[in-house]
Parts: C-alpha cells; sequence; structure tokens
C-alpha cells in the first residue's frame, strides 16, 4: 500500500496540560472493544468511570461525557488513564489524535488535523520555512497522484498573487462573499457557541482583515497551503471538493478578525467543520450550487476549481 503523508506528521507530540484547548471535550469518544473492556474490568477508578459513562454496545462503545467533558479528563486537564495506566492504555482513537490516517483503496493520506493547537502551531511554523513537506510513497492509486499535483498548481498560483485583492476587482465581491458566508454556516451543527457565533457572523471585511493579517505574518504561501490541506483532507474521487476547499480558507482568515489569533481562528475552525460529517457534506452541497459556482468563477475566474 502506498501512502501520502505530511513530513512532520512524526514529529508531533501532545502538549498536555499546557494546551490552551482539549481535544477531551465536546465531541463524542469512541472506544475500540478492548480498550472498552479492559476498561470496564478495571478494578479501579479507571473501571468505576467505565461502568458509569460507558454507553453502546459492543464493537460501537462510547464515552458519555461528564459536563461536555471525557469523564477520564481531570480538573488540569489531563488524562487520568495515561496517569494511572500509562499511554499503552489509550484507546486507538485517543493515541492516534490529532493524527488520521484516509483509506484511499490502494493508498493512504496521513496528515495531522489541525483541530489541535499544537497540530496548527506546527503546520504555522512549516509554512514560515517555506511551506508544509508532503512525501509521497509508491502511489498506487493514479487518480490520488493526479489529484495531488492537481491542488498543487492551483496552490502554487495562489502564490503568485494577493487573493483578497484580487477580490476587490469584482463589483459587488462584498455581497457574494458575505452571501456564501451566510449560506454555509448558518445551518451548520456547532460544538461551541462562541465558535458559532463567530462563523454565523462572517463577512466580506473579516476576509479582507484577516487575509491580509495572514499574509504580513506568514506571507502568500499560507493561503496556498491551508487550501492544499482542506482540498487533500476532504479528498474524494466522487465529489469535486475544491470549491468546498477554497470555502473554507477563506473563512480561516475571516475568523483571524473574530478571535485576533492565528493559530485559534485555524483550530477553532477546523474542529467545527472537518470533524462532522454532516457539515463537510452540506458545505459540498452547497458549493455545488449554480448559485455558488457563478460567484466563485465571477470572483477568481478559477473555473479548474470545478475542474471544468
Amino acid at each position: 500500500m502506498g501512502k501520502l503523508y505530511q513530513k512532520y506528521v512524526s514529529e508531533f507530540s501532545c502538549l498536555a496540560s499546557a494546551c490552551p484547548d482539549t481535544c477531551c471535550a465536546m465531541w463524542q469518544i469512541c472506544l475500540d472493544e478492548q480498550t472498552a473492556l479492559d476498561y470496564l474490568n478495571d478494578k479501579g477508578e479507571i473501571g468505576v468511570i467505565a461502568r458509569e459513562y460507558m454507553r453502546g454496545k459492543p464493537c460501537s462503545r462510547r464515552l458519555a461525557l461528564k459536563n461536555k467533558k471525557c469523564p477520564y479528563l481531570t480538573k488540569d486537564n489531563l488524562c487520568k488513564v495515561i496517569i494511572d495506566k500509562g499511554e499503552q492504555a489509550l484507546s486507538t482513537v485517543c493515541s492516534m489524535h490529532p493524527r488520521f490516517v484516509h483509506p484511499l483503496f490502494e493508498d493512504s493520506y496521513e496528515f495531522l488535523s489541525l483541530s489541535c493547537p499544537r497540530a496548527v502551531e506546527m503546520f504555522l511554523g512549516e509554512v514560515k520555512n517555506g511551506g508544509v513537506s508532503y512525501i509521497r510513497h509508491d502511489l498506487q492509486n493514479p487518480y490520488l497522484l493526479q489529484f495531488y499535483e492537481y491542488v498543487c498548481g492551483i496552490s502554487e498560483r495562489f502564490t503568485q498573487f494577493d487573493v483578497a485583492k484580487e477580490t476587490e476587482k469584482t463589483l459587488g465581491a462584498d455581497n457574494l462573499i458575505t452571501e456564501l458566508f451566510t449560506a454555509v454556516f448558518d445551518k451548520m451543527e456547532y460544538l461551541e457557541e462562541q465558535t458559532a457565533d463567530a462563523l454565523k457572523g462572517l463577512s466580506y471585511d473579516d476576509f479582507v482583515m484577516g487575509c491580509n493579517a495572514f499574509q504580513r505574518e506568514f506571507g502568500k504561501e499560507f493561503f496556498a497551503e491551508i487550501f492544499k490541506y482542506f482540498s487533500l483532507m476532504l479528498y474524494n474521487e466522487k465529489s469535486p471538493v475544491l470549491p468546498t476547499a477554497f470555502i473554507f480558507a477563506i473563512s480561516v482568515c475571516a475568523l483571524y478578525s473574530k478571535f485576533g489569533s492565528y493559530e485559534k481562528a485555524v483550530y477553532k475552525f477546523v474542529k467545527e467543520t472537518e470533524h462532522s460529517e454532516r457539515n463537510v457534506k452540506n458545505t459540498i452541497r452547497i458549493m455545488r450550487s449554480p448559485k455558488a459556482k457563478t460567484i466563485l468563477r465571477g470572483l477568481f475566474c478559477f473555473s479548474d476549481i470545478y475542474g471544468d
């Protein structure tokens, strides 16, 4: 099996209690069956918590949240499982996060999800140092290789001009982009109310301000790299995902104007979108609509993001 992966994936290490956010709250925490049985049979506090909070049937186990957090999360934002039993006792999901592996027929795509503050820190560091490096190892699927090279070509074009200034050339761009934001974010499901309010209130002015801020700090490479990230993360041979990758990229820029932090704008956005199948599918559907196509083609003349 071949694979495509970010070169820095193996360098990841969790910030633990120093993390400004947590991956152990808000969303569903799934357990593989062996880990679930180990927890249920534990004779200490791990077992007590498991028997109280574990839900689901065999091979479909999950932990109910306690005050919207994993019941094993301590007041110091540390994992009680690790404290009591060591990292080897973590479930597959917990031990892997934020590392993800997307199987793509004969190949796989491995990456660090930008829903994690440490992963975002590493990603932005790579951008500042010339860009994120991707390794292609013995890829078998010609469609994945073709898609990767195609996305790299579009990303390279984004490094050659100012995206925010480019939009200003289009009459009514402010209303058009604000309209896209409204269509995408008004009906999403959300984990955090603060992020929901911020996304629902995004405007063209937010995009321009945020895009300029990211460009001053990281150069034009930031927009190119975040577009590439979303394109590869969303890759599916049956769905045209580049329009969705594009709206996600400009949304991250816009969210900076709400949070005033580069890192927070990225991980808060990704946390609300990337890990929700409903949000991703709805956005793909919206961005495939004739109206969305007309808006984007009018703004950038990038017919190639639709593959026609």
